[in-house]
């Protein structure tokens, strides 16, 4: 009987073993999971390979058998939270949908709410280190969407991909950090992501101003329908002087005549 029970447990342990070995790739992602939430509160000077092992549950020897160095854990971060990012908006994303603005704000919008860290902590790195952002999976990825939708029949000409591109990023990342989102129900944050979404497709359709509203809509660099003329204030109070001295000459003409 005990060497049946010794058997059972050199039978548990050898599974424990195994189990580990064949889980290494889940190990490391949430290793880099609790990374990147981490970077995006104190910004990569505040990751340290033993602290990520502690709050990720992970032995610390395991942990520096994946990343030596903290350099190596803050590179392999930066490319984990890019790919997730990328994965979840673009990898199945269909063909024949590639061109559809409201797919790819759902999933953006969502993935953010869903995973507040994330977004602060790519854009963080890519503002710091802007040599990473030409092989950043994430950006590229955005940025061929937007070319793709820029080339088409919808888009307004001239486009600028770079500045749409950060706008729309910039202010998604943010959103999730703005209403606490972390702090919601589920119920409340899919709400959240579908507010994003119907502002960020009516700015995208129709933006915020009637077009022709603005004096710089007159720069032929700005490619903009005419909306309907409008008087200056000045033209206004121009017109308005010279029709008071009009009046008053007809005036003083009839009083001569009388």
């Amino acid at each position: 009987m005990a060497n049946s029970k010794q058997h059972h447990g050199k039978k548990s342990s050898a599974a424990g073993t195994s189990r580990t070995r064949r889980n290494p790739e889940k190990t490391r992602k949430a290793i880099l999971d609790v990374a990147g939430k981490m970077m995006a509160l104190d910004g990569p000077e505040g990751l340290s390979v033993s602290q990520i092992a502690q709050q990720a549950g992970v032995n610390r020897g395991t942990a520096y058998h994946h990343f030596q160095t903290r350099e190596q854990l803050i590179a392999a971060t930066m490319q984990h939270v890019s790919q997730r990012l990328h994965d979840e908006v673009f990898a199945h994303r269909d063909p024949e949908d590639r061109l559809a603005p409201r797919g790819l704000i759902e999933k953006l919008a969502t993935f953010a709410i869903e995973n507040p860290e994330f977004g602060p902590a790519w854009l963080h790195q890519m503002i710091r280190d802007k040599n990473a952002i030409e092989n950043d999976p994430f950006w590229q990825g955005m940025v061929s969407s937007l070319k793709e939708f820029s080339q088409s029949g919808d888009a307004q000409p001239n486009i600028d991909i770079e500045v749409h591109a950060l706008t729309v990023l910039s202010s998604l990342f943010t959103w999730p950090l703005w209403v606490d989102a972390r702090q919601k129900t589920s119920r409340q944050r899919k709400q959240l992501a579908h507010r994003y979404t119907t502002e960020a497709l009516r700015l995208a359709r129709q933006g915020v101003a009637r077009l022709g509203a603005f004096d710089e809509a007159e720069d032929s660099s700005i490619s903009v329908a005419p909306g309907p003329k409008k008087s200056s204030a000045k033209n206004r109070v121009g017109a308005s002087a010279k029709t008071k001295v009009k009046a008053k000459a007809a005036t003083t003409s009839r009083s001569k005549k009388s």
